[in-house]
């Protein structure tokens, strides 16, 4: 249920990204932020959120190369990647770290 849950949401950042894509330029946009201070707060949000994911996968996965795979793309495509590693690795990862 929890996957399902997850993959739902990850659903709907990807849909809010398509909807996003058009209606304005992402780096047009992100020259604005400095405009509002809790906008800045939502970014380190965001990335601070991005590193406890990154510490997550590099402790539960064995393989440190599979690991940065992971990690990467999140700093670049948001968090459809932590999305996508929960329905895809999680409970793999989590069977590994107990054994």
């Amino acid at each position: 249920m929890l996957k399902i849950i997850v993959g739902a949401a990850a659903l709907a950042l990807v849909a809010s990204i398509v909807w996003a894509t058009p209606q304005a330029d992402i780096f047009e946009s992100f020259g604005n932020i400095t405009e509002d201070p809790w906008v800045l707060v939502a970014i380190v949000d965001l990335y601070a959120g991005f590193v406890i994911f990154s510490a997550v996968i590099w402790t539960l996965e064995p393989k440190k190369g599979f690991a940065l795979l992971w990690i990467v793309p999140t700093y670049f495509l948001g968090n459809v990647i932590p999305a996508a590693y929960f329905i895809f690795r999680f409970s793999k990862a989590l069977r590994t770290q107990a054994a």
